[in-house]
């Protein structure tokens, strides 16, 4: 049964990956200077190009005001500190422009205390915003208008490239229909027309969940306790989509319309994509005997492999390796955020280049230092092609490393509780892609992982 099977991973012990060293500038990461910078993009938005965005959204914005929360619970809560910076700085966050003027006055003449405005901001009875996607909660102002996430990645996409590039979202499917409306909103406003499309996180890819005695835990009904698998198992999603180039960020990554570079950033790697791809057809179409010296240059100029040599030898397995999935992965200068990174991975005796996440790495001291020495960061900008170099769709699953699963330890009801989630979108299920890392700029990443955050520069107008 499925269960058995996924219960023997959750409690197997499991490889970890084996770090060479980290990826640097002009050692896994290439650094353009800005005339490559701009020879590129204009490379990219001047081919017409069947491109498509893939935003994973269906994450809650609970997150965001956890600080809420836990004020709401307990006035005394460390987190209090951020409660007087929210309130002292209202007015500085677009989500102001939704509160109505009775209850501000509230808040303002001490009619209503700070407790009650925590759970008017949180709680369905309120503005709800504990509970709503992300996407759904205004960031930014631009004028006279309040934008959600939603609406401006698709308005700042139809603006940077054309309203004929495809937006694709992965969504919580309760909330389509006031996604679809609030998308629909920004469009009047617009003269533009794009193409948006949904799905939702296949619930038959989600996790078995076990308590530390290897016991499934079950729900009230006796069925079995399942939770959503991580965004690797958006992989399916990814599949599912047909445009030949396809850049992928997260929802939560959108600048203010009057500082967004992540848009030249993409046009960027997605030129960089373009100029790989012409480099391995040239290859596929010579005799396998006269490719080692373009293997050569294709390594100088793209960093594929720590050496040649790693290059498959057979001229099947070459051509194979050709035609695998593509992603041209943007790095940003490691400045303390949480997450993954690029690294040079020895996969069975090959070094190639992987995104790792810190708990794909073991406790050895050895691959803790190699880890401390990184310099870049995965802020999540991929330009990715889906197809092979005779136009032919690929099927991703083949080219996942479905052994690179983590693990998820949480507590439920007082006790500890195991989980898998599938091999991450960017890591173990790109594993087997040919891959290149490039460094963009650090102003392309400004995550909103909490309300404070729309406090910084990038998001002001």
């Amino acid at each position: 049964m499925e269960h058995q099977q996924q219960r023997e991973q959750v409690f197997a012990e499991r490889p970890k990956v084996n770090l060479v060293n980290p990826c640097s500038i002009n050692k896994g990461i290439l650094r353009l200077t800005p005339v490559q910078y701009q020879e590129t993009t204009d490379q990219f938005i001047s081919n017409t190009v069947d491109l498509a965005f893939f935003i994973p959204a269906s994450g809650s914005g609970s997150r965001m005001f956890e600080f809420l929360h836990n004020f709401f619970k307990d006035t005394a809560h460390k987190d209090r500190n951020k409660v007087e910076r929210f309130l002292n700085s209202l007015q500085d966050f677009a989500i102001t422009r939704l509160i109505p003027g009775d209850v501000q006055e509230q808040l303002e003449n001490g009619s209503m205390d700070l407790k009650s405005f925590a759970a008017y901001i949180v709680e369905d009875s309120g503005l709800g915003f504990g509970n709503l996607p992300k996407g759904l909660i205004p960031f930014h102002e631009n004028g006279y208008f309040v934008l959600n996430p939603f609406q401006e990645h698709v308005l700042q996409i139809c603006k940077s490239f054309s309203d004929k590039t495809k937006v694709h979202f992965t969504i919580n499917r309760k909330y389509e229909g006031a996604i679809k409306s609030s998308i629909e909103q920004a469009m009047r406003m617009s003269a533009y027309h794009p193409e948006i499309g949904f799905s939702e996180q296949n619930p038959a890819s989600d996790s078995y969940v076990f308590f530390e005695n290897q016991e499934p835990v079950q729900n009230q009904d006796g069925s079995y306790l399942r939770r959503p698998a991580g965004h690797g198992a958006l992989l399916e999603n990814l599949n599912a989509l047909h445009s030949r180039y396809i850049f992928i960020k997260n929802i939560d990554n959108i600048q203010h319309f009057n500082h967004d570079t992540s848009v030249n950033d993409f046009a960027m790697l997605g030129g960089v994509l373009c100029q790989l791809n012409e480099e391995l057809e040239i290859i596929l179409n010579t005799s396998h005997e006269q490719r080692l010296p373009l293997l050569v240059e294709l390594n100088k100029k793209f960093q594929l492999f720590q050496d040649v040599a790693d290059f498959p030898t057979e001229a099947k397995a070459l051509e194979e390796w050709l035609n695998r999935p593509k992603r041209v992965c943007g790095m940003v200068k490691n400045e303390g955020q949480p997450g993954g990174g690029p690294f040079w991975v020895n996969n069975n005796g090959v070094v190639d280049k992987q995104i790792v996440e810190k708990a794909q790495i073991s406790d050895d001291s050895a691959q803790l230092s190699i880890l401390l020495k990184s310099t870049h960061f995965n802020p999540v900008m991929l330009a990715c092609d889906t197809y092979n170099l005779t136009n032919n769709k690929i099927d991703l699953d083949k080219h996942a490393d479905k052994e690179s699963y983590m693990v998820v330890e949480k507590n439920q009801n007082g006790e500890k509780v195991f989980f898998m989630e599938k091999p991450g979108l960017w890591n173990g299920g790109m594993a087997h892609w040919i891959t290149v890392f490039v460094e963009v700029s650090s102003a392309s990443f400004s995550p909103v992982k909490d309300v404070l955050n729309l406090l910084d520069a990038k998001h002001r107008p």
